[in-house]
């Protein structure tokens, strides 16, 4: 979920508070850096045509730096490949997963009966904007499977409101159907919501009969979501790259896709006086993945703002 807004400065913001990343069918393993770099230049000209009609290069001779070489209307195009990625929270979720693999592992002969059917979608750190602890850092998993045991979602007044669903439609006013734990050291709680609606035959990723995700809300800032642009843009700024092609969305090497990623990406481009500064760059594309929507970023040469501001 996303919720756009303004600080209190009046900056615009967006607000991401759950993000479920999700898998992409057709990866198998994690794929060499070269082949998905193709597979983006691809969707990417396949999302052109549909776009505008044309495609935006014939032939295409892949290379190192540049990523590849692209003939556009009979002249030859250096390109480079990048994602407009926020690696700190892909560590988060990678993180995640790893935990999660620790917590089935030792669900042991606990009673999850409490939370059965919910998403406990898990926190940590004293302001929940921590990252889950390392791989090998096994200390949590305990503590935490302990609280999720010791939780008591009301499964009753949970059937009674899907009745009422079932007859009447949704309430004006929901009753309370989350519930919340947390460890003793309160480094890390969870809130656990129930589902809505029949849940016999659900399958859930744990195997344990609830479902576990990261719970890591940011606030991102237009200034912060562009500084973070403009670093992207910079790494790739030089003299031997003319076109920079920067996916928003799209899936990782091991075929994973963050939506937040994508969501910040369309927030930019909303902005009325995004640019981009560069030295050696022609042009900055946004290609963004799940909405096939490109956006060309304006570009401005340094020695002309430096100008300007003379």
């Amino acid at each position: 979920m996303f919720v756009g807004g303004t600080t209190a400065d009046g900056e615009p913001m967006l607000m991401v508070t759950a993000e479920n990343p999700d898998k992409i069918p057709g990866f198998d393993g994690e794929v060499e850096k070269a082949r998905l770099e193709r597979f983006h230049l691809e969707c990417y000209r396949a999302d052109h045509v549909l776009q505008f009609g044309v495609a935006p290069f014939e032939e295409v001779i892949a290379g190192d730096r540049p990523d590849f070489t692209v003939t556009a209307e009979g002249h030859k195009v250096r390109l480079d490949c990048a994602a407009l990625a926020d690696h700190h929270r892909r560590l988060g979720f990678r993180l995640m997963d790893h935990l999660r693999e620790r917590l089935i592992s030792g669900g042991g002969d606990r009673d999850f009966s409490g939370v059965a059917g919910c998403v406990l979608s898990v926190w940590f750190g004293e302001k929940l904007d921590d990252l889950p602890p390392k791989r090998w850092d096994g200390s949590i998993v305990e503590p935490l499977l302990d609280a999720i045991a010791a939780c008591q979602v009301d499964h009753g007044a949970i059937a009674r409101l899907n009745q009422e669903i079932a007859h009447r439609g949704f309430p004006e006013v929901l009753p309370p159907v989350i519930q919340t734990g947390k460890t003793p050291d309160e480094s890390a709680g969870f809130v656990a919501n129930a589902l809505l609606g029949p849940t016999e035959g659900a399958r859930f990723s744990t195997g344990l009969g609830f479902e576990v995700r990261l719970h890591l809300p940011e606030q991102v800032t237009y200034s912060g979501a562009k500084a973070t642009l403009e670093r992207i843009v910079s790494q790739h700024d030089q003299p031997q790259i003319e076109h920079l092609l920067l996916t928003a969305g799209g899936p990782d090497r091991t075929g994973m896709r963050f939506a937040g990623e994508e969501m910040i990406a369309g927030f930019l481009v909303e902005q009325p006086d995004l640019y981009v500064e560069v030295e050696h760059l022609q042009r900055v594309t946004l290609h963004l993945w799940f909405a096939r929507r490109i956006v060309e970023v304006p570009v401005r040469t340094k020695s002309r703002s430096d100008e300007r501001r003379a």
